[in-house]
């Protein structure tokens, strides 16, 4: 399926509600997790200004999560990213995940 695939316009006639069910594939985190054990010095993620490694970014992002929790916010509790595309951002977003928010 594409974006263009799908229609954001005012519809005529009311929609059914989308019922997703849950996989029995593991959630991105426990995959992300898997690979961290699995490759802890292999090459994650990078940008122009240089990379992370999957042990690095899996503790970066482990304390992203729990800065989050100590500060007590609620599940799905929407949470802004100021930075731009790189590294620092998949690890924010992969923090901000396994907080159980979600970012803005």
């Amino acid at each position: 399926m594409r974006i263009s695939d799908l229609s954001f316009g005012p519809s005529a006639e009311p929609q059914p509600a989308v019922t997703v069910q849950a996989a029995d594939s593991p959630c991105l985190e426990e995959r992300f997790s898997a690979l961290a054990r699995e490759w802890p010095d292999r090459m994650a993620v990078g940008d122009a200004s240089g990379a992370m490694r999957f042990a690095e970014l899996d503790a970066l992002s482990a304390a992203i999560a729990r800065f989050i929790l100590s500060r007590g916010f609620a599940a799905e509790t929407p949470v802004g990213v100021m930075c731009g595309r790189s590294r620092l951002f998949v690890a924010a977003a992969l923090g901000i995940w396994r907080a159980g928010a979600v970012y803005v």
